[in-house]
Formats: C-alpha cells, sequence, structure tokens
C-alpha cells in the first residue's frame, strides 16, 4: 500500500510542477506588455502634374517605358536619362569614364534596369561589364557573381554589341544576347547566383523570351525557321501551321506564336508548356499584321497596332483606340508614344 501511495505522490509532483511552469510562461512570460505606444504611420504619396506635358530632345535615342510607364527613358550624350512620367523629375544615369554605353533595359516588374558597357583595356582586350541601376533609389552597381567577382562578357572584335537580354525576377536567370559576325549571336546566361557562363554559341537567332516562372528560354531559330524552348529537344509544333515566329509571353508563361504567311501574321496561337501544343487556343486576324506591329503583354493582352490610321486594337475584345504620333513603348496599362516632340500616354 505505501508503495502505490509513493508511486502516486511521485507521479503528481512532476505533473504539478509542469502544469506550474506552463502557468507562469502563460501569465508572466508570454503576458502582453500593456505599455505600449501606438504611432500612425503615414506613406508620403507621390504627387503627381496633370496634364504635365515631357518634351523629348530629337535626338533622343533608344526610348524606352518601364513596365507600368512610371519612366520614361532614353540615351543622350552617351548616358541615360531618366523622366519621372508623373512629375516630370529627370535624373541621368552616367556611364563609367572608361566605357561605352552599349545597352539597357528596364526589368520586366520594377523600377531596375540592366545596363552594359563596352569597354576596351590597354591590352587590346575587349569585354562588356554590366550594371543594375535602382531608379527609385538613384543606385547604380556593378555585378558580382556569388564571390563577388565583377561579370564580364568577353568580345572577340570591339564592334561586337548586346542586342537583347532576357529575365526573370522570380528566378533570377537572365539571358544575354550578343552579336557576332554574319547575322549570328552568342547566348550567355546569367544564372541566380549572378555568375555567367556561355550557354549557346553563333547561332542564327531572332526573337528570344524567357518564361516567368521556370528556367526557360524560348527561341527563334532562323536557321531551320522554328521556335525551340531550351532543355527539350522537338521544336513548338502547331497543327495545320505553315511558317512559326514568336511573338511574346505573358507573365503567367502562356507562349504566344503567329503564323507567317508572306511577311505578315494571319493567326495567333497560344498556350504553355504544359499542354500539348495540339491543345492551345488561337485567334485569326481579319487584316494580317506585320510582326513588329504586334505586342503582347506582361498583363495577357495583345494589341494590333495599324500605323496608317493610328489605331490600336485589342484582339481579345476588339476594342479600338485612336492615338497620335509614333507609338515607342506598351506597358502593363497602355502605350507610349511621340507626337509633336513630346511624350504622351495612351491608355488601353
Amino acid at each position: 500500500m505505501k508503495i502505490i501511495k509513493r508511486i502516486i505522490v511521485w507521479s503528481i509532483l512532476p505533473l504539478s510542477i509542469e502544469l506550474m511552469g506552463l502557468l507562469y510562461v502563460d501569465k508572466v512570460y508570454l503576458k502582453p506588455n500593456s505599455d505600449y505606444t501606438i504611432e500612425k504611420v503615414e506613406e508620403n504619396e507621390e504627387k503627381s502634374i496633370k496634364n504635365l506635358e515631357i518634351p523629348v530632345d530629337g535626338n533622343a535615342k533608344d526610348i524606352k517605358l518601364s513596365y507600368d510607364g512610371k519612366y520614361l527613358s532614353y540615351i543622350e550624350d552617351n548616358n541615360i536619362v531618366t523622366i519621372n512620367t508623373l512629375n516630370g523629375e529627370k535624373m541621368q544615369v552616367d556611364a563609367s569614364s572608361e566605357g561605352e554605353l552599349n545597352y539597357y533595359n528596364w526589368l520586366p516588374d520594377r523600377h531596375r534596369m540592366y545596363i552594359g558597357e563596352k569597354i576596351k583595356n590597354e591590352n587590346g582586350e575587349s569585354y562588356i561589364k554590366l550594371y543594375y541601376y535602382d531608379r527609385d533609389k538613384n543606385e547604380k552597381n556593378q555585378i558580382l557573381d556569388n564571390h563577388y567577382n565583377k561579370i564580364k562578357i568577353p568580345l572577340a572584335n570591339y564592334k561586337y554589341n548586346i542586342t537583347d537580354i532576357v529575365n526573370s525576377t522570380l528566378t533570377g536567370v537572365a539571358y544575354i544576347k550578343v552579336e557576332t559576325n554574319d547575322n549570328r549571336y552568342n547566348i550567355y546566361r546569367l544564372n541566380t547566383m549572378s555568375q555567367m557562363e556561355k550557354f549557346k554559341g553563333y547561332l542564327k537567332i531572332g526573337n528570344m523570351e524567357i518564361l516567368n516562372r521556370d528556367d526557360r528560354m524560348i527561341y527563334e531559330d532562323l536557321k531551320y525557321d522554328k521556335v525551340r524552348i531550351t532543355d527539350r529537344e522537338n521544336s513548338l509544333r502547331i497543327p495545320d501551321a505553315e511558317n512559326l515566329c514568336l511573338l511574346g509571353v505573358d507573365g503567367e508563361d502562356n507562349i504566344y506564336l503567329g503564323n507567317v504567311k508572306g511577311d505578315k501574321i494571319d493567326k495567333i496561337y497560344y498556350g504553355n508548356i504544359e499542354k500539348n501544343e495540339k491543345l492551345w487556343n488561337s485567334v485569326n486576324i481579319t487584316n494580317p499584321a506585320k510582326k513588329q506591329d504586334i505586342h503582347v503583354c506582361k498583363n495577357g493582352k495583345v494589341y494590333i497596332e495599324n500605323k496608317e490610321t493610328g489605331v490600336i486594337k485589342d484582339i481579345f475584345s476588339g476594342s479600338e483606340k485612336k492615338y497620335n504620333g509614333r507609338v515607342i513603348q506598351y506597358y502593363n496599362k497602355g502605350a507610349g508614344a511621340l507626337y509633336n516632340g513630346k511624350f504622351v500616354k495612351v491608355e488601353l
């Protein structure tokens, strides 16, 4: 009997200690601190100017827009000029004293850009340095890999240039297209750790894009007139399509292909790589258009621009918008145009 009592006592004792400990944690250690202060935090909203007119110099080159149309940019005297289209604030991104501005492009979903500057050192070696520029912070930095090595793209000839950079901010991967000779290109891949590698060389390649969620590049193989995807043996194939070209990729990784007849496109096919191309959707173009007049936006909108009539048409809804001047680029809510020496927005 005494043994049973001892067992009961020794069983209750640790349980009591544990309960007391939990009570202390609940009432003392995790007790909310009643001595606190609430402060109202107000964000400074950027003021915009109504009916703002932004003059653009006639000598401005390579005019581009950020993804949301907030910033206009162009090259002037070997520097990049950026203008806030909401309030007219102008900033200049100076090129380094040793380099020549070779290329720049905005990222697809933020106010940053890639910048390439071409260098030729005393030994005659030519290469391109890569930088990124944050417009909101007004910061420019050279891109370094995970070992803090400066990224350089070698050039066999100083005349060679970067002609395109496609990148995904979700995967952190970029593909860089560098011209060589005979209308051929080298493709370099910048991985998530900013390590550079030569991906493909001496290709006859046309338009190229990158998937947003997957490290896959889609490109036009001009040698065989095919549209290809990296890490896939077969090219993209659409039944009854005669000659396909790559029009673009939207933010949901849908790929848009055009059926080319002569020098114009009469039908658009679209879908993702998870679905057999036979099951992709399609839309006919009543008045066939040239490839350069068809624009695929990241929000899935596809527009056809008629330069003669000054009309932009949404191919899915059929809605049309009249504009004046010359369209320079599309963004997520419209297009930017130059009219009488000034920048204007065309809301779509």
